[in-house]
C-alpha cells in the first residue's frame, strides 16, 4: 500500500497514559493485598486520520485489550483515549457540566495533599538531623538506627505520592479549563461556566468561549461572562506546588485543554451516539457472528438501531446488498446463515458488519490470523481497499509481522502491556531500535538469498501480574545490565516520530 496516505496528520485520537488492570479473586479471606493483571500500562499515542496503525506483540502483550479500551468495550483503570472525529459543538456531553462543577474540589484535593507532603518533608528533614547526629556520635544501636531509616524511607515515599496526587488532580481539571485551574477564583470561574452554559443552552460553549473562539450565536451576556473568566488568567495565581508559578507550567496545563471528546468520560447513552463512527472487526469469525441470524440480518441489525433505515424496508436491503457487494459477499448469500460459509466469507460479513455504520475508526483485532496464508492476502487487500474508497481510519492488531509491514503506515511495538518502540513502518524495520523489536523482525520467513540470522530469545514472557522490576524486558534481554533491573527505561524520541524505551538502544544494531 501507498505509506503516508495520512500527510496532513490530523489527529483523529489521542491515547493518554492509558491503564487497564483486572483485579483478581482473592485466594484467602485473610489475604488483604489486591492484586492486578496488568494488561496495558501507561500507554501514550496519537492516532491520524487516514493512516493505518500497526500493533505488534507476542500473545498476551495486551494488544486486543488496548484496542477494545478506545472503543470502550472495556472502561479504562485510568487515563483517556480522546476523540476528535466529532465536533463538540455537536454533542451535550453530561460530563463537561460535572466536570466544572468539580473544579473547586480539584483546586483543594491539590492543595490539601501538597500541604501533606510538605509536612512529610519536614518529617524527614528532623530525621535526617538526629540520624546524622548519630552518625556523628558513633552510638550506633542497630535496631533504632534501622527503624529511623526504614520510617525514613517511609515519609519519602508518602511524600512524593501526595505531590503526584496534588499534580493528578490538576492536569485532571487543566482538562477543562486549562491553567485557570491554578487561580484563587476558580469558584468564581466555576459559576460564571455554568451560568454561560445555562444562557446559551449547550455546553460546547465552554471551548470556544475559553479558547476566544468566539461564535455569532453568543449572546452579549456570555461574551461578557468570557471576558471576565479570561481577565482572571495570571491575575492570582496560587503556589498550590512548587511548579505552579513557572510559566512552562502553566503553558503545559493550558495545552492541556482537551478540544476533543474524552471517551472514557461519556455515559451509555452518549458513547453510543458515536458507536456509529468507532467499530471493531472481531478475531474470530465464528462466534463473533450470532448463528441464529441470516447475513442481511447481521449486517442490518445495528444499522436499524441507529436510525439510518428503517426495519423491513425496500431501503434498508439495498444498502444491505450494496454494502455486501463493496466486501465481495454475492447478493444470493442475503438470506444465509454463517454456518454455511467458510472461515473467508465469514470474515467478510464481519467487515461488511462493521463498516455498515459508516465509521471513521476501525479496530482490526487479529482480523486475518485465524485465516488460512491464501484467505489472508485476499482479506488484507480487502480491507487496504475499502480503507481508501471510505476514508477509514485503521488500528491493525497482528503478532504477524509480514501482515503488519504490508498494510501499517506506523508500528507500535507492545511488550507485557508497555508499547517498547513506535514508528513509521519503514523505519521500524530498517532500523529497530528496541532489542525485542529486533528478535520479532529475525524471526519473519523470508526468500532472500542472503537471510539475517535469527535471534532466539531465552526464557518465558514473565507474569504480568507481578511483573519483572525495572525494564519488563530484561529477563530476556541479550543486552541486559543491572541497570536494566534498577531503572525503568524512559519512553523517548530518538529521531523524528521514532520512539524506544531502551537504556542501551544503541548497542541494538550490534546485537545477534
Amino acid at each position: 500500500m501507498a505509506k503516508n496516505s495520512y500527510s496532513k496528520k490530523e489527529k483523529l485520537l489521542e491515547i493518554r497514559k492509558l491503564k487497564k488492570f483486572f483485579p483478581l479473586k482473592r485466594n484467602t479471606f485473610f489475604n488483604k493485598k489486591q492484586i492486578y493483571v496488568r494488561a496495558v500500562e501507561d500507554i501514550s499515542l496519537e492516532i491520524y486520520k487516514g493512516e493505518t496503525f500497526g500493533l505488534v506483540g507476542e500473545s498476551g502483550c495486551g494488544k486486543s485489550t488496548l484496542g477494545r479500551i478506545i472503543l470502550q468495550l472495556y472502561p479504562p483503570t485510568s487515563g483517556s483515549a480522546v476523540y476528535f472525529g466529532s465536533r463538540l459543538e455537536d454533542m451535550d456531553l453530561q460530563y463537561i457540566v460535572s466536570e466544572i462543577k468539580k473544579l473547586p474540589k480539584y483546586q483543594h484535593r491539590a492543595i490539601e495533599c501538597y500541604k501533606r507532603s510538605e509536612k512529610y518533608d519536614l518529617e524527614v528533614i528532623q530525621l535526617k538531623e538526629e540520624l546524622s547526629q548519630i552518625e556523628k556520635s558513633k552510638e550506633m544501636v542497630d535496631k533504632s538506627y534501622d527503624q529511623k531509616v526504614a520510617k525514613l524511607e517511609s515519609l519519602q515515599h508518602h511524600s512524593r505520592e501526595q505531590k503526584k496526587e496534588a499534580s493528578r488532580q490538576l492536569r485532571e481539571a487543566s482538562r477543562t479549563v486549562g491553567s485557570l485551574i491554578l487561580e484563587e477564583n476558580i469558584e468564581e470561574i466555576s459559576e460564571l461556566l455554568l451560568k454561560a452554559t445555562e444562557l446559551h443552552g449547550h455546553n460546547s460553549v465552554i471551548f470556544a468561549g475559553l479558547e476566544g473562539k468566539e461564535d455569532a450565536k453568543f449572546s452579549a451576556e456570555v461574551k461578557k461572562i468570557f471576558d471576565v473568566i479570561r481577565g482572571f488568567k495570571g491575575k492570582k495565581t496560587l503556589p498550590i506546588t512548587e511548579r505552579t508559578l513557572d510559566s512552562k507550567y502553566q503553558d503545559k496545563l493550558e495545552k492541556n485543554r482537551e478540544t476533543g471528546i474524552n471517551l472514557s468520560r461519556l455515559d451509555q447513552e452518549e458513547m453510543r451516539q458515536l458507536r456509529r463512527k468507532l467499530q471493531i472487526i472481531f478475531q474470530d469469525p465464528y462466534s463473533s457472528l450470532d448463528s441464529r441470524m441470516t447475513v442481511g440480518q447481521i449486517i442490518g441489525e445495528a444499522v436499524v438501531e441507529h436510525g439510518m433505515y428503517p426495519k423491513g424496508s425496500k431501503e434498508l436491503e439495498t444498502y444491505v446488498l450494496e454494502t455486501m457487494a463493496k466486501c465481495g459477499l454475492d447478493a444470493y448469500m442475503l438470506h444465509r446463515f454463517p454456518h454455511q460459509f467458510s472461515g473467508g466469507q465469514r470474515q467478510r460479513i464481519g467487515i461488511a458488519r462493521a463498516l455498515a455504520l459508516k465509521p471513521e475508526f476501525v479496530v482490526c483485532d487479529e482480523a486475518v490470523s485465524a485465516l488460512d496464508v491464501s484467505i489472508q492476502s485476499q482479506i488484507i487487500n480487502l480491507l487496504v481497499e475499502l480503507k481508501d474508497q471510505e476514508d477509514l481510519t485503521y488500528l491493525f492488531i497482528s503478532h504477524d509481522l509480514s501482515v503488519i509491514k504490508h498494510i501499517s503506515d506506523r508500528i507500535g511495538v507492545m511488550y507485557l502491556g508497555n508499547m517498547v518502540e513506535l514508528g513509521p513502518s519503514d523505519e521500524i524495520y530498517a532500523n529497530p531500535l528496541h532489542p525485542y523489536t529486533k528478535a520479532l523482525l529475525s524471526a519473519i520467513p523470508t526468500t532472500d538469498e542472503i537471510k539475517q540470522e535469527r535471534i532466539l530469545l531465552e526464557g518465558d514472557i514473565p507474569s504480568n501480574i507481578f511483573p519483572p522490576s525495572g525494564c519488563k524486558f530484561r529477563t530476556r534481554c541479550p543486552l541486559a545490565v543491572e541497570k536494566c533491573a534498577k531503572v525503568v527505561p524512559d519512553y523517548r524520541e530518538i529521531s523524528k516520530g521514532h520512539y524506544v524505551a531502551c537504556h542501551f538502544y544503541e548497542k541494538t544494531k550490534d546485537m545477534k
